[in-house]
């Protein structure tokens, strides 16, 4: 560590990490002196030192609100990483109190969790994996910041360039045909042939506006000449599809391989009808220092979706 780096290691304390982040939260003076617990005046004083001491401004003063400037971009982001990582060394220290092993994080979107999760934990459970697994459920816009953070250990999700171009580490695990899917009592099974004109005649839960999913279904419906339905419903979760599905004509898209796993009820199932452009391939993202337990999840992952291909 270089003279600059130790002179700033001794003068920050974790409060002022706390200070920045809050900051980077609200982009308010008053907002962050209220939750800070300090007096507007003081916050107003303590920004400045610490500005002095990097020698860089952080934020420009606007009427309304503070503007991070790229220093304080950068200030932001290792301020929220390590906040991150300490509240992961507690967590793990909690775990090891109560006899668990050092938790695994991991976020994926509920139609990437609902194919690969299951077959990944009932693999480690059989290897004897003693490390609690926490699973969050979210879209990649949310849980992609929270990896950035330190506060989850993989992300789960498909691979578009986007997530590809987000720097940090990504390997792909296998590819995700995305089809039409419906309740089996539709009356659509009962045709030899379905068309993409056919389902016109049926109420649509489409994904979100935006999305690969929604994109490559509007280019279906548009290579057909036809326009894209409107949507009875846009939802992202693949169980709240099912369960309208099941109690209604609706239809929805899902990944072939999460109907398949719907399937095995018997209450939901494809139809022969696949996007174009599509499959995107079914990945995990990763920041670095993997913990054995994350590598060991990680192989689970791997191994799992070698029987998916």
């Amino acid at each position: 560590m270089d003279a600059s780096a130790n002179r700033l290691a001794r003068r920050l304390k974790m409060r002022d990490l706390e200070i920045v982040a809050t900051i980077g939260q609200t982009r308010s003076l008053s907002r962050t002196a209220s939750t800070m617990a300090m007096t507007q005046p003081a916050l107003s004083k303590w920004l400045k030192e610490l500005e002095a001491l990097l020698g860089m401004p952080l934020f420009d003063r606007t009427t309304r609100r503070l503007v991070p400037t790229e220093a304080g971009f950068v200030v932001m982001d290792h301020a929220s990483r390590i906040l991150g990582d300490l509240a992961r060394v507690s967590g793990e220290l909690d775990a090891l109190r109560a006899g668990h092993g050092s938790v695994v994080r991991v976020g994926a979107p509920s139609a990437v969790a609902a194919v690969v999760i299951p077959r990944a934990a009932s693999y480690l459970l059989d290897q004897g994996f003693r490390h609690p697994i926490q699973l969050q459920e979210d879209t990649l816009d949310h849980l992609m910041p929270r990896l950035f953070n330190r506060e989850l250990d993989i992300v789960l999700g498909r691979l578009d360039a986007s997530l590809l171009n987000a720097g940090c580490h990504h390997e792909r695990l296998f590819d995700g045909p995305v089809c039409v899917a419906a309740a089996r009592k539709h009356p659509l099974f009962a045709r030899r042939k379905v068309t993409w004109r056919d389902t016109l005649a049926y109420p649509w839960i489409l994904p979100p506006a935006q999305s690969p999913m929604r994109q490559s279904l509007e280019d279906a419906f548009a290579q057909a000449g036809l326009a894209t339905p409107a949507a009875f419903m846009s939802s992202s979760s693949v169980l709240v599809n099912q369960a309208v599905a099941l109690d209604s004509e609706c239809l929805f898209i899902a990944s072939l391989q999460s109907v398949r796993e719907m399937e095995k009820g018997g209450a939901v199932g494809p139809l022969p009808l696949l996007l174009p452009g599509l499959p995107l391939g079914i990945g995990m993202l990763w920041a670095d220092n993997v913990t054995p337990p994350v590598a060991a999840f990680m192989e689970a992952l791997r191994i799992s979706a070698s029987r998916l291909a």
